[in-house]
């Protein structure tokens, strides 16, 4: 369908909803008679179309995506008021089971697809972050999977009294960083490799659609890095999967700075 006319169906649907709240003889014609429901997006149809369209939703412009959810939104509004009436309709003429069935498997798809484009907006105004000035105060990294690390997790952070301080996996307390220019040069680093634009999530896609067959990770490694900066700006990232920015270069950096603490483990 193109763009234009989507966007017309989409008003004249608001519209006449807003305009009059539906009979029951209404809603019974109107189950009735498909066409003179809403238009319903695609993806809200059957779960595999609605899969189709999360795993494409990064391709789409912003355009695209608001057209999308103002059309799904439309008739979701819509659904509503007829599960609202159907109580009150001829049962000997609609089947009121399968229209209800219907209603509520548009609501686990829309539900679903307006909670990843919040996810996909959010990724993209993590790509326009811009590069931080203010002076970073703390920055965290793990790692967990099959193999242990006995260093991690880390954090480096400065003090109340402005030294530089951190602590490590095995550590009982705070040491004071023998390198006191270690976050500056993690600084250098978060600005080197865009860390500033990390995503919140590179979680993998789960789907809550039942006609989704469920994917079942037992092996898999998780990470977090976080990163904290005088101007109250925060970067929280997290997830099963590795971004592009190569975030093991701030586990190197970071274990790097630990080490004279590391090696006195292992002094005889």
């Amino acid at each position: 369908m193109k763009p234009f006319l989507l966007f017309l169906m989409t008003v004249a649907c608001s519209l006449s909803m807003s305009a009059q709240s539906l009979s029951p003889k209404q809603v019974q014609k109107m189950l009735r008679k498909p066409a003179l429901r809403c238009a319903m997006p695609s993806f809200m149809k059957d779960d595999s179309s609605c899969m189709s369209l999360i795993y494409q939703m990064s391709e789409l412009s912003d355009g695209q995506l608001k057209m999308i959810a103002d059309s799904a939104a439309a008739r979701q509004a819509e659904n509503q008021i007829i599960k609202q009436m159907l109580g009150k309709i001829d049962t000997t003429k609609v089947d009121v089971r399968m229209a209800r069935w219907e209603i509520d498997g548009e609501q686990l798809r829309y539900d679903f697809f307006m909670e990843r484009k919040g996810i996909v907006e959010r990724n993209r105004l993590a790509n326009q972050r811009p590069e931080p000035t203010a002076q970073l105060t703390r920055v965290g990294y793990n790692w967990s999977g099959m193999a242990h690390n006995p260093v991690l997790p880390m954090e480096i952070f400065r003090n109340k009294d402005g030294k530089v301080v951190g602590k490590c996996g095995f550590m009982k307390k705070e040491v004071v960083i023998e390198d006191q220019e270690a976050l500056e040069k993690i600084n250098t680093l978060v600005k080197e490799e865009k860390l500033y634009q990390l995503h919140s999530s590179y979680n993998s896609i789960k789907s809550p659609l039942p006609g989704i067959p469920k994917d079942f990770v037992l092996d898999g490694m998780r990470w977090w890095v976080e990163i904290e900066y005088s101007d109250g700006t925060s970067i929280n990232s997290r997830g099963e999967h590795y971004p592009a920015q190569d975030i093991h270069l701030l586990e190197k950096m970071m274990t790097s700075f630990f080490q004279p603490y590391i090696s006195k483990m292992y002094e005889k």
